[in-house]
């Protein structure tokens, strides 16, 4: 079950989810109703509701990713790499959350889908061990140190480099960082 500060987050995301959709809904040439980048466009007027009402700082913060990705899963094919970059952006909350948050959403309106519309990219952030959060960075500032790197404001942006290229792929565990390091210049 959840806990009663997640269905709080998710009571609140679920009311504010579409806030963005007055700014962008159009009817196209075809007649369709179209509402691009609604997600993006929902932050602000859901930050700006929840502040009129008094939500304390840890809500609004665990709603505005819920809110600017709820329709993420339309956005391609889901892959190892952009459910990490989920993960990523939707921190402080997560894609349990997320994908909870996306069942409501098709369900609260006919069809009901048969199955739950983002349930591939859930399967594939519990193989990837992202369900709950981001992917752990594998490059740390105690691992340059090791690796013989002086201690100096440049070690932050080797490691935000770092985790870029492990979000890309190109690192996997300490040996393919320790060789894309070297193939940069970075590890003696």
């Amino acid at each position: 079950g959840l806990s009663e500060q997640d269905r709080v987050i998710l009571l609140f995301a679920a009311l504010c989810h579409d806030l963005g959709k007055p700014l962008t809904t159009f009817t196209n040439k075809d007649g369709k109703i179209c509402s691009p980048n609604h997600g993006q466009a929902g932050v602000q007027p859901s930050l700006d509701f929840l502040s009129y009402i008094g939500a304390p700082k840890w809500l609004k913060q665990s709603i505005e990713p819920l809110v600017c990705e709820h329709v993420a899963h339309f956005s391609g094919e889901v892959t190892k790499r952009a459910v990490k970059r989920l993960a990523q952006r939707l921190e402080p909350s997560n894609i349990k959350m997320w994908e909870i948050l996306t069942e409501a959403d098709a369900c609260g309106r006919a069809p009901v889908p048969k199955s739950r519309p983002a349930l591939s990219w859930l399967k594939l952030a519990e193989s990837l061990d992202v369900v709950e959060g981001k992917d752990k960075a594998i490059v740390t500032g105690k691992l340059l140190l090791q690796w013989g790197l002086e201690p100096s404001s440049k070690m932050r942006g080797f490691l935000e480099e770092a985790y870029e290229a492990q979000m890309g792929g190109l690192i996997m565990d300490e040996k393919s960082a320790y060789d894309w390091f070297k193939n940069n210049g970075i590890a003696n």
